[in-house]
């Protein structure tokens, strides 16, 4: 692929790919570029290019020095490219804006020029990306985001990018300046809000969002500066990991991840979003430490509470906006609103008196953190569940008193977030506190008691019930126990059908789950008749151009790939794929679409095509939540699988090693997943001659599915022709054909004897 024909799925790829290598050992990246890259040579340069950009060492004390340290020459008056500059207007560590004018007599156009310091001068490899990322960038067009016009290099070689001009102040500025209220300073919030979530939906992370790169013109109107730009400003020099590509930090604005080091995401952006909240509200920065001790920086950010936030009178802000802000400051980027958008929602929710997600979060994320600070090993299980019993009761008579004292809508409003937001993260905390594989077991059997319990309250809620009877579901599902999910999705199915109706999103949603834990559980003639009637239901209801559909197409297409009628499920994928690009979502159900793709071409054994989609899936899922969460390991695990199909063991290895570190520590010694690994790491094994390691571990695999899938489901049968496989290379011709009927025994009692795994 031509530098200069980069989309930004490539761009988000290359930079994901380089945020990981900073992880690998030096003499090992070539290796470990090579098996992530395969036979992309130009990946791999672009990737090598910046390792070399970063690997001189700057240390963190560079990137916060003052201002002052820097020597710059005035360009007032100086000609760059097609324009004059007038004069400065502005200033950073990287980087001077001047107000400047179109002169080569074309038309008349008032821009702002940014250059870069002269001390810190790009290198021509600097200079070359720096061209690349400056036509990404011409492509953001927002209301809320100041237009990038042209770009190019002044004849010290020094990187210039000139974008529209505006007239006003930063928005902390404005607000001060004009006095405005606090519904018309969280308004502004919201519109900056929505153009850093359009940058993040076309894969571009700002990493530096403070006061002076978010201003207001003087029609009112936000406008974002230098997306991007500071990295592409950069000198040819390192910072720290922290600051990846070179970004220059901004310590007052820093989130604990930059600190820290670690890989940057979309929720740093969130967390920086909340520190700009914070200043709006309280007219004083979140985070004060003195200039230039690092000691104190760090604390601050990474381990202090923010102060409590008062308005400019000095009284109490409502607490549902102290939640809010608080939700966007939390320390781990994961607890916090998963994207720009989701927070200029509850920020609108607040402004119309709605109940905000923040605020029905705060309580099982005070208990979290409770816990964190007193783990009292397998009591902890005990104690969340006692205190989610107390809570559902609580919830319970709240309801009742409530029901004489406010509207049903309120009710419903209410209910919507107690449920959705207490308990599932209660939940979800509960789940996760387990790290063992018995406190795992003791985790579902605690579970289930509770839901037992909940089965014979008549007291609680239909609405309630049904809600909490799917968040188990989803619960279940996601440690691997099938069967528990279908149970409670089965459960909430007549509630909610009879409490919203059979049209209802929530009915339909549910009905999802049921076909989607029925695709787990290997029951696939059961699951499409489920899929295609929800798919029906939602054309029906929303039109063809809605996520929800989206959806349920690549939910259908990875049944029908699974099922082996490839032919039925490529258009559904693509058609799914389509439909999310044009309408712009950026989330983890792209992620998942595009491993479905990559599934789809690699049953197809068309291996180009399923290792372009793995890594696109990859690197969603890696800006989603960072390099080595389990939900990148999915698409990680597939493209080492297709390495394995070429013959290339040595690129697989590392790969497959990384993937089961990553689902051992994320679900114990004990799922579905890790049998996966298993299986694959057999092979891998067998490509390697090491025959007896690989029989040990496909039958480890084997067992680990019979204990958590049906005798018969497909990936017991496919375990079974693998290990076939595996006895004929070492000569147990009568035990391979043993196992080889046991996997086609398998197929046919699930009707895919003709699928074209059985028939390889």
């Amino acid at each position: 692929m031509k530098t200069d024909a980069l989309t930004p799925e490539r761009r988000l790829q290359i930079d994901s790919l380089f945020d990981q290598a900073l992880d690998v050992p030096v003499e090992n990246r070539q290796k470990w570029l090579k098996s992530r890259c395969g036979s992309d040579c130009e990946l791999i340069r672009e990737v090598e290019s910046l390792l070399q950009f970063a690997a001189e060492d700057f240390p963190l004390a560079c990137a916060t020095e003052p201002l002052e340290s820097f020597e710059v020459t005035d360009l007032s008056g100086t000609r760059i490219g097609a324009y004059i500059l007038h004069k400065p207007v502005g200033r950073g560590g990287m980087a001077s804006v001047y107000e400047a004018e179109r002169s080569d007599g074309q038309f008349k156009q008032r821009v702002a020029i940014k250059i870069a310091h002269t001390a810190l001068a790009l290198s021509n490899d600097g200079l070359h990306r720096f061209q690349r990322e400056k036509r990404i960038l011409a492509g953001l067009i927002h209301p809320h985001i100041a237009r990038i016009l042209d770009g190019g290099s002044h004849v010290d070689g020094c990187a210039y990018i000139a974008m529209e001009f505006i007239e006003g102040h930063d928005i902390v500025t404005h607000c001060a300046k004009h006095q405005l209220s606090l519904s018309n300073r969280l308004a502004l919030m919201i519109d900056a809000c929505k153009a850093v979530h359009f940058a993040h939906q076309n894969l571009i992370i700002h990493r530096d969002l403070k006061p002076s790169n978010i201003m207001v013109d003087i029609h009112g109107q936000v406008k974002l500066l230098d997306f991007g730009i500071a990295k592409m400003l950069d000198p040819d020099h390192a910072i720290d990991r922290s600051l990846t590509l070179g970004h220059v930090l901004t310590p007052r604005y820093a989130s604990p991840e930059q600190v820290h080091g670690k890989h940057v995401t979309t929720a740093s952006d969130v967390y920086q979003l909340g520190l700009l909240l914070f200043e709006l509200i309280n007219e004083h920065p979140a985070q004060t430490f003195p200039s230039g001790d690092f000691a104190a920086m760090e604390r601050v950010i990474c381990h202090q509470a923010p102060p409590s936030l008062r308005s400019k009178t000095g009284a109490r802000i409502h607490k549902d906006l102290e939640h809010i802000v608080l939700m966007c400051l939390r320390k781990e980027p994961d607890r916090r609103y998963q994207s720009p958008q989701s927070l200029a929602d509850d920020l609108q929710r607040f402004l119309s008196k709605q109940p905000v997600a923040a605020s029905g979060d705060a309580f099982s994320y005070r208990v979290s953190r409770f816990l964190e600070r007193h783990r009292f090993g397998a009591s902890v299980i005990s104690l969340l569940v006692l205190m989610l019993a107390g809570y559902m009761y609580t919830l319970a008579i709240n309801q009742r008193r409530i029901e004489t004292e406010r509207d049903r809508a309120q009710i419903q409003a209410k209910r919507a977030t107690d449920i959705k937001d207490y308990v599932k993260h209660l939940l979800w905390d509960l789940t996760n506190s387990a790290e063992t594989t018995q406190e795992r077991k003791q985790v579902l059997s605690l579970l289930q008691r509770n839901e037992a319990l909940m089965d014979q309250d008549q007291n609680l809620d239909m609405a309630m019930k049904a809600e909490v009877y799917r968040i188990l579901g989803d619960i279940y599902r996601n440690q691997g126990w099938y069967e528990a999910s279908l149970n409670s999705f089965h459960k909430a199915a007549p509630l909610f059908e009879r409490g919203l109706g059979p049209y209802h999103p929530d009915t339909i949603e549910n009905q999802r789950h049921i076909a989607r834990t029925l695709h787990f559980i290997g029951d696939y003639h059961a699951a499409e008749p489920v899929l295609v009637d929800v798919l029906e239901k939602r054309i029906d209801m929303f039109g063809y151009k809605n996520v929800a559909v989206a959806n349920s197409m690549n939910n259908l297409g990875s049944l029908l790939y699974a099922m082996g009628r490839y032919d039925d499920a490529a258009p559904l994928l693509h058609s799914a794929l389509n439909l999310r690009r044009e309408l712009q979502v950026f989330d983890s159900e792209l992620a998942n679409n595009l491993l479905n793709l990559g599934d789809l071409y690699m049953g197809k054994r068309e291996w180009e095509k399923a290792i372009s989609y793995y890594r696109q899936s990859t690197n969603v899922a890696v800006t989603l939540y960072h390099p080595g969460h389990w939900q990148a390991s999915l698409s990680e695990e597939a493209l080492a699988y297709v390495y394995l199909m070429q013959q290339k063991p040595d690129d697989a290895a590392s790969i497959l090693n990384e993937c089961l570190t990553t689902r051992l520590a994320a679900f114990g010694d004990w799922h579905p997943l890790i049998a996966e690994t298993l299986k694959n790491m057999a092979l891998l094994q067998s490509q390697r001659h090491n025959f007896e390691d690989a029989l040990e571990s496909v039958q480890c695999a084997l067992t680990m599915y019979e204990s958590r899938l049906s005798n018969i489901h497909p990936f017991v049968a496919r375990t079974y022709v693998q290990m076939s496989v595996l006895l004929l290379e070492m000569g147990q011709q009568e035990k391979a054909e043993s196992a080889r009927q046991e996997g086609l025994k398998r197929l046919q009692a699930n009707g895919l004897a003709n699928h074209p795994f059985g028939r390889q």
